[in-house]
C-alpha cells in the first residue's frame, strides 16, 4: 500500500471547503478536495503510483526517512514550463582544475550543493555513483507531519566523511528526478563530476589560533591574519578554510565582535594570487566584520569557479561613500561559474547618498549579451541570507532614515544560466528594485523558494526585470516564492520601460501583495496558479490564480503558510507549499 494512505487532515476542514463562500481562483478553482481523498490523502486509487501503477519502493515516502507520503505528488499538484538544467556542479570539461567540488581534505567533511533549475519541481536527489560513506544528506523535501513537505536543511547536498588516509580521485554521479519521473517514461538528469583527495589545494586561516610568523598555510600551521595568507605567494587558487572565528554581538544596535582584517583586507577572488574560494571550516562559526571597509568580497578581474560557504560578514561604522553603492560581494567583471552557499550579511548601511543602491551579492553589469553567451554565466545562490538592510542611514549621511534604492540580497546582469533558491531576507527595507532580481538581460534565470517575510517593508520583493538590451530576456521562471509585508510582490519587469522578453513565469508563489509586469505589449509574462493580492492587467496570460483581495490575514498566517479554509481548499496546488 502506497505511503501516501498516511497522509493526515481533518476530514471536517475539507468538508467545510465544499460550501464555502471563499471565493476560487481565475479558473473556477478546484473541485471539493482539490485532488485528494475526503481523508486528506489520495483518492481512491490512493494505492497506486503517479503512473496509475503500485508505487515503487524507492519512491515510496521519503526514502532518507521512510515517513510521509511519497515525494511524488498527485496531478495537478505540481507544474513546470521549462527542461530541466545543470547549473552546479558542471562536468569536469567545463571547470578549471582548482574548482571547489573537485578537492577534498583528508579528515575533512566535504559538502557539495546541487544545483538544477526548472523542470517540475521538487526534485528527488539519488547518488548513482560516489566513494564509500559519501551521501546526499536528503534526497526529498521532509514531511511535516501533517499535511505537507518541508525543506530540510542539507536537501540536495552530496556529503562525505573523508578518512584520514584517504587519497585518489573519486566520481561522483548525482542523478536528479523531478516530478515527471516514473509517469511517461523518465525525467532526470545526471550532475558529474571528480574530487581529488589531497592537501596541496588547500590553505588554512585561524584568526583566533593562527601565526603568522610561522604558518605555512595547512591545516596544523594556519595563517592568523587574511593580509599575511593573500600575501603569503602560498594562497593563489586555493581553497581558503577559515576556522572559528570570534563571534558578532547580537544585542549591540550595529553587531560589533566577529573577525576584523587588520590590516583591512577583503575576500578578494579574482587575483590569480589569492583564494578562489572562501568556506568556513565544517561546524565552525566565520562572522567577519569589514569595519571602515567599502566591501566584504569583490573581484576585479573576469573570474572563473568562485565557490564562498556559510561566512557571516557585518558592519561596524561602515566607511561613508561619495560615489558607487554598498556592494558587500562585488564582481565588477564576468564570472562563470560562481557559487554562494549559506552566507549571511547583516547592516550593511547605506552611503552618503539617498539613492545609494547598496546589497549584498552584484553581479555587475560588465557587457557581454545573453544571446552569444558572452556575459556571466552559471551563477547559483543558495540558503543565503541578508538582515537588517536600509534600516540605517550610513555615517556622514547627508540624509535621515533609509535610502531610496535597494537594498537587494542578490543582483544579476547579463547572465546566462542561474539559479536562486532558498535565500531569506528579514527585517530591511526594499525601495525599488528587489530583494531577489534578475536585473538586466537574462536567460534561462529561476528564483525559486525564496523567503522575504519577517519584518520586511516595501513592494519589490522578487523581481524578474530585463531591464537592459544586451540581449533578449527569455525563460525565466519565478516559483515557490513566499513574500511578506507591505503588498510584497513578485515582479515581471517594470511597467512600460522594459525591452521586449519572452516567457517570464510566475507561478506558484504565496504574497502579500500583487503579481505586476511590464505594459510593454512585447514584454511576454504569465503568471499561474499563485496565491497574491491581485493579478495585473499587464500580465499577458494568467490561470489557477487566487485573489487575497487584501484579506492577509484570512489566507495566510505570520510565515505565509496557507490557514484555515483557503488551506483546505489550496494546499498544494495554489501557492508556494508543496503537498
Amino acid at each position: 500500500m502506497s505511503r501516501r494512505r498516511f497522509l493526515v487532515a481533518t476530514s471536517g476542514a475539507l468538508a467545510g471547503a465544499a460550501c464555502s463562500s471563499m471565493g476560487l481562483g481565475d479558473d473556477g478553482g478546484l473541485g471539493v478536495d482539490g485532488g485528494r481523498g475526503a481523508d486528506g490523502g489520495p483518492g481512491v486509487d490512493g494505492g497506486l503510483g503517479a503512473d496509475g501503477g503500485p508505487v515503487d519502493p524507492d519512491d515510496a515516502g521519503s526514502p532518507d526517512s521512510g515517513v510521509g507520503p511519497s515525494w511524488l505528488l498527485p496531478e495537478g499538484h505540481y507544474e513546470g514550463y521549462f527542461p530541466l538544467h545543470v547549473i552546479y556542479p558542471r562536468p569536469d570539461a567545463e571547470t578549471e582544475s582548482y574548482a571547489r567540488h573537485r578537492h577534498a581534505h583528508p579528515g575533512v567533511l566535504y559538502e557539495i550543493p546541487i544545483g538544477v533549475q526548472f523542470g517540475k519541481w521538487p526534485y528527488r536527489y539519488e547518488l548513482v555513483e560516489g566513494p564509500p560513506g559519501a551521501r546526499v544528506v536528503h534526497e526529498t523535501l521532509e514531511w511535516n507531519g501533517a499535511d505537507a513537505f518541508v525543506t530540510p536543511e542539507g536537501y540536495g547536498v552530496v556529503a562525505w566523511d573523508v578518512p584520514a588516509a584517504a587519497a585518489g580521485t573519486h566520481g561522483f554521479v548525482v542523478r536528479v528526478y523531478d516530478q515527471d519521473h516514473g509517469r511517461s517514461g523518465d525525467s532526470f538528469v545526471d550532475v558529474e563530476w571528480t574530487t581529488t583527495v589531497g592537501t596541496s589545494q588547500f590553505i588554512f586561516l585561524d584568526t583566533v589560533g593562527g601565526d603568522d610568523a610561522s604558518a605555512d598555510g595547512s591545516i596544523d600551521a594556519p595563517f592568523r591574519e587574511l593580509a599575511a595568507l593573500q600575501d603569503s605567494g602560498r594562497a593563489g587558487d586555493k581553497i581558503c578554510y577559515i576556522r572559528e572565528t570570534e563571534h558578532f554581538d547580537p544585542d549591540h544596535s550595529r553587531f560589533a565582535g566577529g573577525y576584523t582584517p587588520s590590516p583591512p583586507r577583503q575576500l578578494t577572488f579574482g587575483d590569480a594570487d589569492h583564494p578562489k574560494a572562501y568556506v568556513a571550516f565544517p561546524g565552525e562559526t566565520v562572522h567577519v566584520n569589514t569595519a571602515g571597509q567599502r566591501g566584504f568580497a569583490q573581484s576585479t578581474e573576469v573570474n572563473h569557479d568562485v565557490f564562498f560557504d556559510r561566512i557571516v560578514n557585518g558592519y561596524t561604522n561602515q566607511s561613508a561613500r561619495n560615489r558607487d553603492n554598498i556592494r558587500v560581494v562585488m564582481h565588477w567583471q564576468k564570472s562563470h561559474r560562481s557559487t554562494f552557499w549559506r552566507m549571511g550579511c547583516i547592516r550593511a548601511f547605506g552611503g552618503t547618498r539617498k539613492d545609494d543602491n547598496h546589497g549584498f551579492i552584484w553581479y555587475w553589469n560588465a557587457g557581454g549579451d545573453v544571446d552569444d553567451q558572452t556575459g556571466h554565466s552559471y551563477l547559483y545562490a543558495a540558503d543565503c541570507w541578508m538582515d537588517h538592510m536600509n534600516v540605517d542611514r550610513g555615517a556622514s549621511a547627508s540624509f535621515d532614515g533609509v535610502g531610496s534604492n535597494g537594498p537587494h540580497l542578490w543582483e544579476t546582469y547579463t547572465t546566462n544560466y542561474t539559479l536562486a533558491e532558498r535565500l531569506r531576507v528579514s527585517n530591511s527595507h526594499v525601495v525599488n528594485n528587489g530583494f531577489v532580481i534578475v536585473k538586466g538581460s537574462a536567460r534561462d534565470a529561476e528564483i525559486r523558494g525564496c523567503v522575504t517575510v519577517e519584518g520586511n517593508r516595501g513592494q519589490y520583493h522578487v523581481r524578474g526585470l530585463g531591464s537592459n538590451t544586451n540581449g533578449e530576456t527569455r525563460r525565466v521562471a519565478l516559483c515557490f516564492n513566499k513574500t511578506g509585508g507591505d503588498e510584497a510582490r513578485v515582479s515581471m519587469g517594470q511597467a512600460g520601460s522594459n525591452p521586449p522578453y519572452e516567457a517570464i513565469i510566475a507561478y506558484r508563489n504565496s504574497c502579500s501583495g500583487g503579481i505586476t509586469a511590464a505594459s510593454n505589449p512585447a514584454a511576454a509574462s504569465q503568471a499561474h496558479n499563485n496565491v497574491a493580492r491581485a493579478i495585473s492587467d499587464d500580465v499577458k496570460e494568467s490561470s489557477g490564480n487566487v485573489d487575497h483581495a487584501g484579506s492577509v490575514g484570512a489566507f495566510f498566517d505570520g510565515e505565509m503558510n496557507l490557514i484555515g479554509e483557503a488551506r483546505a481548499m489550496y494546499l498544494g496546488t495554489k501557492g508556494a507549499e508543496i503537498a
